[in-house]
């Protein structure tokens, strides 16, 4: 297990104790003590993380989270007031419910790669056409159960996967503004309508596979440098 005694290492400012062989429970607050820590790694160490309530504007200011396999519960409340956050790492976990608003917010210019898959989540609590992280490059929401239409990433996203969820509707034609796009996973949800141009037209696309009125795959790998 993590010992408490961690939280006296003041000037700390990385750990990363990613895919050690741990045992027990930690409480997320030791590492909430630690003024100078930007970079937390805990994933996928056999560990269960207690979540804290505590959201302290005086609490570190991080640029990487990875909490993996930690199972959370619930989004853990010390992210609201994280405004340098650039990953974050929520996947393999048990958190239900909805995708939080507040979530949204945080950290809108900075936010460069996602993970909240293999969760239990269930849709936006308010959800967005356009997802607001200006910067983001990955966002990985696959094997959730979330409903409700298709958020269209920002213009710099490469990779967006959303597979093996309950997301209905249509693709929006404006995820066509998206030049970076490199892979987008779709597969298994409800959407239906039909494809946007600029996927139908790829050249590169492939593995799609309609059911009337019903999109059960959709796998788009794209090279933009090879198109150009």
């Amino acid at each position: 297990m993590i010992p408490n005694s961690i939280s006296q290492l003041k000037d700390l400012e990385k750990l990363d104790l990613a895919l050690n062989n741990l045992s027990g429970k930690f409480e997320l607050d030791i590492f909430l003590k630690l003024p100078h820590l930007t970079w937390l790694e805990l994933s996928d160490i056999n560990l269960t993380a207690l979540a804290t309530n505590s959201t302290n504007t005086t609490l570190p200011k991080f640029t990487v989270i990875g909490l993996q396999s930690c199972n959370l519960g619930e989004f853990p409340d010390f992210l609201r007031v994280q405004n340098e956050l650039e990953v974050l790492f929520l996947s393999y976990n048990q958190i239900h419910g909805q995708i939080p608003l507040w979530l949204w917010n945080i950290t809108k210019e900075n936010l460069l790669l996602v993970s909240l898959a293999r969760n239990f989540l269930t849709g936006f609590e308010k959800s967005p056409d356009l997802i607001p992280w200006q910067s983001l490059i990955l966002l990985d929401l696959n094997f959730n159960r979330l409903q409700g239409s298709l958020p269209v990433p920002p213009p710099s996203t490469v990779n967006y996967l959303v597979e093996h969820n309950l997301l209905s509707g249509e693709i929006s034609p404006s995820i066509c503004h998206n030049s970076s796009l490199c892979e987008l996973v779709l597969s298994y949800n409800n959407l239906n309508g039909t494809i946007p141009q600029c996927l139908a037209n790829s050249s590169e696309a492939f593995g799609v596979d309609l059911v009337p009125t019903i999109f059960m795959a959709l796998f788009l790998r794209h090279s933009r440098t090879g198109s150009r």
